[in-house]
């Protein structure tokens, strides 16, 4: 069952590199607990087992994967196999297009001693049989959070497969592996944020009659819809504020800018140019074009 629960969580508003960053800003954030995969009958395993224990740490119900690496058994085509485990996401279970991201914790243990991390591969599969996959290194004995925004899976993001696998060829034979995952849910912001702002292209002429971007939007799609502020300066003179109206998720996006007439010299495009906390900037270069010289 899933349960919905509302947390507020400090979080910082991240920057491509180069770019200066905002003070951090508390952002309310709905969770959702994805319950139903803790349901060990529910998964699918192979070369591995997998069983529900309490952590008293926590508290927190946990799965425990259990992984015995054979180079020899197994299939006798593929000796050196991908022990795995797959859970068969059902109906409104995979109805994850309203979130921004999918969360959980793990942790791994080896038999091996001199062992630094353990590769493991997160699956994410949608009915179109697409696959998203993600490489993980735990460390031995440490949890570690994982975070994966749902815009970077392909559409349309109806989940339907959800699991992990290893490839035996990473390993030693004999080793003993134990994977943890605790704390599965669905996060959204209830905020609209602009994750990411670039600039995209290979020059930006004097003349030019548009700016092409790419953004990553999260939060309500109402909000989005509503529209995003936006600004366009150069030092400290502001050339123009609009509010233009974007999808949520990864999306590429043309601004028209040809009453600007942007002469030669380096500008600063914003995205909640008065919300520090929310702020999101970009910079670009206007060049000399080389028609204009010939004219």
């Amino acid at each position: 069952m899933r349960i919905l629960s509302v947390v507020s969580v400090l979080l910082a508003c991240f920057l491509p590199a180069g770019l200066h960053s905002e003070p951090a800003a508390l952002d309310q954030i709905d969770s959702l607990r994805l319950e139903f995969l803790l349901t060990t009958k529910r998964w699918s395993c192979w070369e591995s087992s997998v069983v529900l224990e309490e952590q008293p740490q926590s508290g927190q119900p946990v799965l425990r994967q259990n992984i015995a690496i054979d180079h020899y058994g197994g299939d006798k085509k593929y000796p050196v196999g991908w022990p795995r485990m797959y859970f068969a996401v059902k109906g409104d279970e995979g109805k994850w297009m309203d979130y921004d991201s999918v969360h959980f914790d793990i942790q791994a243990e080896t038999s091996r001693q001199d062992t630094k991390n353990l590769p493991l591969t997160l699956q994410i599969g949608n009915q179109s049989k697409e696959n998203f996959t993600k490489a993980l290194y735990p460390v031995p004995g440490e949890w570690q959070s994982i975070s994966v925004p749902l815009a970077d899976l392909p559409p349309p993001q109806q989940i339907v497969h959800f699991g992990f696998n290893i490839s035996d060829s990473s390993y030693q034979h004999g080793d003993v592996l134990t994977f943890r995952f605790r704390g599965f849910a669905l996060q959204r912001s209830k905020l609209c944020r602009v994750d990411q702002l670039t600039v995209t292209g290979p020059a930006i002429f004097t003349g030019s009659a548009q700016l092409n971007l790419e953004l990553s939007i999260s939060g309500p799609a109402a909000e989005a819809a509503r529209g995003v502020p936006f600004q366009i300066s150069q030092g400290s003179t502001i050339l123009r504020q609009e509010t233009l109206p974007v999808p949520r998720g990864r999306t590429a996006m043309t601004m028209d800018v040809s009453e600007l007439h942007l002469a030669p010299g380096r500008y600063t495009l914003t995205a909640y140019p008065d919300l520090p906390e929310r702020q999101q900037v970009a910079t670009f270069t206007v060049i000399q074009s080389p028609w204009e010289n010939h004219q």
